[in-house]
């Protein structure tokens, strides 16, 4: 499981999307790759498509 650190918020570049990410993360929407974040990379079809379908999830 992925943990939105200090190291990880410094990378981010917009400061608004830091509580967004760590809800994402504390809910497990947003895993992210080798237990890292990495918010500037691009996510991949298959990656959106998976947070999607973990965000709908949480409804049921």
């Amino acid at each position: 499981m992925c943990r939105l650190t200090s190291s990880n918020k410094r990378r981010t570049n917009s400061s608004y999307a830091v509580n967004a990410m760590q809800w994402a993360v504390a809910n497990s929407i947003v895993n992210g790759s080798n237990g890292k974040l990495n918010p500037k990379n691009n996510a991949t079809r298959a990656e959106v498509a998976a947070i999607l379908m973990r965000f709908c999830e949480m409804s049921k």
